[in-house]
């Protein structure tokens, strides 16, 4: 989000380790200006988050494994610290690393605000611990975006059916019509825009208000040469949201023309992952996706 030319503050945690300080000295070097690291708790005895992808000879995820218990260290008297930033922004990205609480805290601001909230929900069963957390707390309507994929999108779906009817959840098959529903039981839960990220076929955008549902389709832009796909996910989330906030403009209310413009961010940010072995490209720029006024 940075590099797309967004004002962040990363809330979040890493360990007293070398890969701790590795990541800080990264942020230091990020151009065109340093990334800001004073909302990064040190947590001392800690490991620093990892994420192992194990790729294919075409470039794409097998398998992989990730090891973020550090981020229970950002608990809410941590993000208290931050009430006045977190308060004064235009929009809120949490992804579901956070624990149960965290989040809630952290929904229960932006309500409180009127802040803008998006979900990342990183994985299948974080996706679902998330919306659960939420649901409970009754606080699952302040999300104005989530981005899950396809096999987050039927689970999130899943776990709402599970707790209003109280039947366990199903194995759902990923076709068209279950994934098309699944978004739109998302959005009839609360959730005012869903984009379900569906890899080379673009994003499946549902989003409404109420009764009012709306579908549309976003097709990705071809990379002109596939090296990885590692990165396109959160690239793609990187690029909306720099561009909800330079193009759409939050603050003055956006539309779903402004919304739409910032999607095609994303879609240019994730095409640069796509053509690049770094998960996030030095190439990916404000100036590049259009994501500045």
């Amino acid at each position: 989000m940075h590099r797309c030319g967004a004002h962040t503050l990363l809330v979040s945690a890493v360990g007293a380790d070398a890969l701790g300080s590795l990541l800080l000295e990264h942020a230091a070097a990020t151009q065109p200006t340093p990334m800001s690291t004073a909302g990064l708790r040190r947590v001392a005895g800690a490991r620093t988050g990892t994420y192992t992808a194990m790729m294919d000879g075409g470039g794409d995820l097998t398998a992989a494994v990730a090891d973020m218990d550090v981020l229970g260290s950002v608990s809410p008297s941590y993000l208290a610290r931050f009430g006045a930033e977190l308060e004064a922004a235009p929009l809120i990205v949490a992804d579901a690393n956070l624990a149960e609480g965290t989040l809630v805290e952290l929904a229960g601001l932006a309500l409180k605000r009127e802040t803008p909230l998006w979900l990342e929900p990183v994985s299948t069963p974080k996706a679902v611990a998330a919306i659960g957390a939420l649901r409970a707390a009754g606080l699952l309507r302040t999300l104005t975006f989530a981005s899950p994929n396809e096999d987050e999108a039927l689970a999130m779906a899943a776990a709402l059916r599970a707790n209003s009817d109280g039947a366990a959840g199903v194995d759902v098959d990923a076709d068209d019509e279950s994934i098309l529903a699944a978004a739109k039981a998302l959005v009839s839960a609360g959730i005012e825009h869903v984009l379900v990220t569906r890899g080379a076929r673009g994003v499946l955008w549902v989003r409404g208000a109420g009764a009012q549902v709306t579908v549309e389709e976003l097709a990705a832009l071809p990379p002109s040469r596939l090296v990885s796909t590692r990165g396109a996910g959160d690239c793609f989330v990187a690029g909306v949201v720099a561009g909800l906030v330079g193009v759409a403009g939050l603050e003055a209310g956006g539309g779903a023309g402004a919304v739409r413009d910032a999607v095609r961010c994303g879609l240019r940010a994730a095409r640069l992952s796509l053509e690049s072995e770094a998960a996030v490209p030095a190439e990916l720029c404000a100036s590049v996706l259009g994501t500045t006024k």
